[in-house]
Order: C-alpha cells, then sequence, then structure tokens
C-alpha cells in the first residue's frame, strides 16, 4: 500500500518517528486538518512519554547513587582508624569509577602532599601523584574537583590520558585529594564520573575528621587516666592523709593515709558519701573551720584538735584546709589535711616527765642520754665493768 501522507513526529528537536496515513477518503475535504489535529495530539502524548521515560530513568539514577553512597558511607564511616580510611576510600573509588590507577593524597603538618594509599602499577601511581602538582596547589585555593586531560599535565608525563581530582574537605578545611588516573586506551573522566567521586571524597573526609576527633579524644582520656593514676600513686605515698569535698560536703576523694590515720577500713567506700556521714567524731573540729573556708576563701593552717575516736581513742590530729580550686580560680571545694601528732605528742610527755624525774639527781649529760633511749630508763640501773687508776 502506499501512503499518501507522512507526517514525521518531532521530540526536542528530533525525529523520533512518522504518522502515516492512507486508504479511501484520504483526499476528502477537511481530512487535511484531522490528521494535523492527529499528528499534534501524538506527538504530544510522545513527549509526555518520553519525559516521563526520561524522569524514571533519572530516578533510577538517583536512586542507585543515594544507594551506592549509603554503602560507602557505611563502609568507611564504620572505621575510627585514620591509617585505615585512605585505602577504604581508595578501594571504594575503584569499584565505582573505572580507572587505571588511584592515589590518597594528605596534608601533613608541614603542609606538604604525600602519598597514603593507592592502586595501579608503581609507574604509573608515581606519575598519578607527581604530574598534577602544580594543578593540585591551584585545587587547595579552589577546593573545587576538576577533570585534568594529559594537555595541562607535566610535559614529562608519557602514560596518564586524564586525571579525575575530588577534594577531602571536611568544614571547609582540606585534608587532601582523591586522584583517578586513565592511560591513552581509556576515554576521558565525564561529569557523571567527577559527581560520583566527589560524593565519595566528602564521606571519607567526614570521616576522616571524625576518626580525628576520636583518636585525639582517645589520646586525651589515656593522658587524663594516666594523669589520675600518677595522682592518686602520689597521694597513696604521702604521709599525711589528704581529704577532698565538694561544694555539698560530699568527700571525693581520701588517700590510704587518712584511711589509715582516721582507723577507716581500706575496703570501706568513702567517696560519694558526706564528711559528717563517714567522720562523724571530727565533726564539732572541723565543722567551723569548713564553713570559715567557705565564706572566707583563705586557707586554715596548723590547727591541733584531740578528737576521741571510736576506732582509736584519743588522738592529736594537725589539720590544715584549703579552698579546692579549678582552672578558673573558682572554688568547687575543700582540701584536708591532716596529720596525727598522738606518737609525738606522747614521746613529748614522757620526755618531760624523764626531765622532770632525773634532772634533780644527775647531771644534764646524763638526763639528755635517757631522753635520747627512753626505753634504757629501768628499775636496778645496769652493772657494768669498769677500770680505774
Amino acid at each position: 500500500m502506499d501512503w499518501t501522507h507522512t507526517l514525521p513526529l518531532i521530540v526536542n528537536n528530533q525525529i523520533v518517528g512518522d504518522l502515516v496515513a492512507a486508504g479511501l477518503g484520504i483526499d476528502q475535504p477537511g481530512m487535511e486538518a484531522v490528521l494535523n489535529s492527529l499528528h499534534h495530539s501524538c506527538t504530544l502524548l510522545l513527549e509526555r512519554a518520553l519525559e516521563s521515560r526520561s524522569l524514571a530513568q533519572e530516578t533510577l539514577e538517583r536512586y542507585r547513587e543515594i544507594n551506592l553512597l549509603y554503602n560507602i558511607g557505611e563502609t568507611i564511616g564504620a572505621s575510627l582508624d585514620p591509617d585505615e580510611i585512605p585505602d577504604l576510600v581508595i578501594a571504594e573509588a575503584a569499584r565505582i569509577i573505572r580507572a587505571h590507577g588511584g592515589v590518597v593524597l594528605l596534608l601533613d603538618k608541614d603542609k606538604k602532599l604525600s602519598v597514603k594509599s593507592g592502586f595501579g602499577s608503581e609507574a604509573f601511581v608515581n606519575t598519578l601523584s607527581h604530574a598534577p602538582l602544580p594543578l593540585l596547589k591551584e585545587s587547595l585555593v579552589s577546593g573545587e574537583p576538576e577533570i585534568w586531560t594529559a594537555d595541562q599535565l607535566d610535559a614529562s608525563n608519557t602514560v596518564v590520558a586524564s586525571i579525575l581530582q575530588a577534594p577531602l574537605k571536611a568544614r571547609e578545611n582540606i585534608l587532601g585529594f582523591v586522584l583517578l588516573g586513565r592511560d591513552l586506551r581509556q576515554p576521558v573522566f565525564t561529569a557523571d564520573d567527577e559527581k560520583l567521586l566527589t560524593a565519595l571524597a566528602s564521606q571519607a573526609a567526614i570521616s576522616m575528621e571524625n576518626a580525628r576527633l576520636f583518636a585525639d579524644v582517645k589520646n586525651q582520656r589515656d593522658a587524663i587516666a594516666a594523669m589520675n593514676n600518677y595522682m592518686d600513686n602520689i597521694f597513696a605515698s604521702i604521709a599525711s592523709g589528704v581529704i577532698t569535698t565538694d561544694t555539698r560536703d560530699v568527700i571525693t576523694l581520701m588517700n590510704c593515709a587518712a584511711k589509715r590515720i582516721l582507723k577507716i577500713p581500706d575496703q570501706e567506700k568513702t567517696t560519694g558519701r558526706s564528711y559528717v556521714e563517714v567522720m562523724p567524731e571530727l565533726v564539732e573540729h572541723i565543722a567551723s573551720m569548713m564553713d570559715g573556708v567557705k565564706l572566707r576563701d583563705e586557707s586554715i593552717v596548723d590547727v591541733e584538735v584531740e578528737p576521741v575516736l571510736s576506732t582509736r581513742g584519743a588522738v592529736v590530729l594537725r589539720l590544715s584546709l584549703s579552698p579546692l580550686k579549678d582552672n578558673r580560680e573558682e572554688t568547687n571545694g575543700i582540701a584536708i589535711v591532716v596529720d596525727d601528732l598522738t606518737e609525738r605528742r606522747l614521746l613529748e610527755a614522757q620526755a618531760r616527765r624523764i626531765r622532770q624525774t632525773f634532772e634533780q639527781y644527775v647531771v644534764p649529760r646524763v638526763v639528755d642520754q635517757l631522753l635520747s633511749d627512753p626505753n634504757s630508763v629501768r628499775l636496778g640501773g645496769l652493772r657494768r665493768e669498769v677500770t680505774t687508776l
């Protein structure tokens, strides 16, 4: 059958088909207007169908990208090791974008770029990391991804045909770059490749920054733990008792010497409890001093008290109280230093008795000898052999 009427179907300036008509009555008056109306309707339907197909393809492509980026983020974001992330980044880049080689370059403390990970032959990776160095200096300023071809690279380059560059940028700070390279047998990178690598680099930069922050926090925690252990060892070795309380008079620290002086069992928990509960026999002696330190924000030193402890009996203690300051010089508690003078006072009393007793009968030198060794004093004296001339 010979088609007597043919009308091209044009969408977006491209011929996608023809509307053809033939048959009896095709030449009747008004038929041309009908065909033109039909042609217009078909064109509109085709335009809508093609738009729907394009939208569906774009939606599918976006879904694939989102799914891909989610998987990438899950893989890279799960690592908190700063040394492991570059390897994960370059592995993911090689998986999603076809390339002959690739490198991850990171800035060191001296703001110099160094290779942290890569794939491909040694010669290709070496060229890939050195050929674009002048261009990378410009990218450090712009912070934008780039596609470079061979004519933009170093003249000595003979193996790299094109380079795709994406900055590792976290909070406007450039940490380094991800570079992918293709040789002369491969096509130049596309805008879609650039978009994918940029998204990957953004995820990687965030993970790197998180890993660095985690490492800093861990180092600070370890340093604080080491300092706490060091301070605990110091407090444990101090002969004086050390007790600290917060603003609510709750004990925050009590060293071993304080427990020994007050005869508090080592296994008994003292921190987190009020000093009134832990040291009830001392309350009447130190309560007014605690209030004075809080009121005047000044130290009270070398005050002797003679409490009666239920576990030791009468004792002589020397107390010094000082405001406990933080790094902003704000008082957040009180430090109490306790020295046990009980034995010293007993020895002093014994010395006074010896001096009062014997200084009436013997010369001072003998009294001093007796005081230096009170245990030598006993009834009956001493029997010794002597030689006289």
